[in-house]
């Protein structure tokens, strides 16, 4: 799997519509506090609440490991959103500066176990079931998680490290699971 810039760059602006409004502490500016021009502003609601990321960062650890994914649909898919974010990223870059492509391909994070598979598809579902029951920004916090850890999660850097790290903790559970001593 060749990532590249654009891929990057797709799949960190999927993640700021998420990230920006959590980072500047809740949805849009503190009303004052007071009355009149000198007003200070309210502080309350204010909060980089970690919880609020959950599935966020659920969703992002989900995609990340579809890059760990040797074939099948999951594997196919992130492949092809992979491919697909590489060659629109790589124009926007492209057109708006210039600059050529360049890929930025990581190793191997390896491949996953048929016991770590068996809890990935559970968490999959999970997710969808959840994705399904919550509110229009529960949704958007999974989709660009979702999203953003398969663009991301081939690529060197954070999104590596989580795939890299992850892979083995799903590799012994799916151990226990299906009875292999790892």
């Amino acid at each position: 799997m060749i990532v590249t810039l654009g891929c990057i760059l797709l799949g960190v602006l999927a993640s700021l519509p998420v990230l920006v409004p959590w980072w500047r502490g809740g949805k849009g500016s503190a009303a004052p506090v007071g009355k009149g021009k000198g007003a200070a502003p309210a502080a309350a609601g204010r909060s980089r609440d970690v919880k609020s990321l959950i599935p966020w960062i659920a969703s992002f650890c989900v995609g990340a490991l579809a890059s760990t994914c040797s074939g099948g649909v999951i594997g196919n898919a992130g492949r092809w959103i992979v491919a697909r974010s590489g060659s629109g990223g790589d124009t926007v870059i492209r057109v708006l500066t210039g600059a050529p492509s360049q890929s930025a391909v990581r190793s191997s994070a390896g491949v996953m176990t048929a016991g770590a598979a068996v809890l990935y598809i559970a968490a999959i579902v999970t997710l969808y079931l959840v994705a399904k029951k919550a509110d229009k920004g529960t949704r958007l916090k999974i989709l660009s998680g979702a999203y953003s850890g398969i663009t991301l999660g081939g690529a060197n850097g954070i999104a590596g490290l989580v795939a890299a790290a992850l892979l083995p903790a799903l590799t012994s559970g799916g151990g226990m699971l299906s009875g292999t001593v790892l």
